[in-house]
């Protein structure tokens, strides 16, 4: 009797994860797929394309980073980088102590962003956050390692475990992963080698 009521408890607990996931739409299927994958700390590497699934992978990211973030990206032109979730994670990370937070732009940044003006103020009080510029020098050793047809292409590394490459700036077509040291740190190593040739951003 009691096997058969735990087995009829079980039946109902999985009818109803099966009915949730069956109702939910596209972007709720996808926000569990990278909660789990990050939980899991999964290297598994995982698709996005579309600002909100953009944003939905970048906020998992910066929830599970402990110590720092290098990104290179575009001019924070907001359709991934204003959406609450994004700034809510950004918090999140920059609240902690000891991180660092480097970026690299490719255009100049967008004065009405409000994630960049949002780290403009945590820059002022003290965070190490430092911005630059992609140079000639410095786009060329990204172009000339990752991609030599002249594509513009962006990334974010994690605590160099943990990544984000984008190859379609337009679709914001990537791949990412929160448990792959050896690209991470491919990663890292040019942008750091780049970062160290870009002009500053006060």
């Amino acid at each position: 009797m009691h096997q058969q009521a735990a087995l009829g408890l079980q039946i109902l607990y999985y009818g109803i994860i099966f009915e949730r996931y069956f109702t939910m739409n596209e972007l709720e299927k996808f926000i569990e797929l990278v909660k789990v994958k990050a939980a899991e700390k999964s290297a598994d590497i995982l698709p996005n394309a579309g600002a909100d699934h953009a944003s939905v992978a970048m906020s998992a990211l910066f929830e599970n980073t402990r110590h720092s973030a290098n990104l290179l990206l575009g001019s924070l032109d907001g359709n991934v980088s204003d959406q609450p979730n994004y700034i809510e994670s950004l918090k999140n990370f920059l609240s902690r102590d000891g991180i660092e937070l480097n970026i690299l732009f490719i255009h100049d940044p967008n004065p009405r962003s409000k994630t960049y003006l949002l780290l403009q103020e945590y820059k002022r009080e003290g965070k190490n956050i430092r911005f630059k510029q992609l140079n000639e020098a410095a786009g060329a050793i990204l172009l000339n390692r990752l991609d030599n047809k002249g594509n513009e292409f962006h990334y974010s590394v994690f605590d160099k475990t943990m990544f984000r490459y984008e190859k379609d700036i337009h679709n914001y077509l990537a791949w990412f992963s929160f448990n792959d040291s050896s690209t991470s740190i491919m990663l890292d190593d040019l942008f750091q080698e780049a970062f160290e040739k870009a002009g500053e951003i006060t």
